[in-house]
């Protein structure tokens, strides 16, 4: 007969993903929210600006959004020539933005 598997029981609550029997807090590392100012470069605090900035937000938006109608323009026009190398142009300056966007 076939015996049912079962997992063994957890020897602590923070197994389950709850909080330590002490009652202190796990931390997996500090968050953006949490690093002390005094901490921080200049650049770092100017990266931080850049990327809570409403426009910044929107502009990548934007630039999402491009990108996807000119993936599918230029699947659906199969482009030759100079028109071809336009489309490779924009699709690195995409590329480029989004990589700028993912290290700031």
């Amino acid at each position: 007969s076939a015996t049912p598997l079962s997992a063994p029981a957890p020897e602590s609550p923070v197994a389950l993903g709850g909080a330590p029997e002490d009652g202190s807090e796990i931390s997996l590392g500090e968050s953006s929210d949490e690093l002390d100012d005094s901490r921080c470069t200049q650049t770092t605090r100017l990266c931080r600006r850049i990327v809570a900035a409403p426009m910044f937000t929107a502009a990548v938006y934007v630039v999402i959004v491009v990108n996807s109608v000119m993936i599918g323009w230029e699947l659906e026009a199969q482009p030759e020539g100079t028109a071809a190398v336009i489309f490779d142009v924009c699709e690195k300056i995409a590329t480029s933005i989004f990589f700028i966007e993912l290290v700031l």
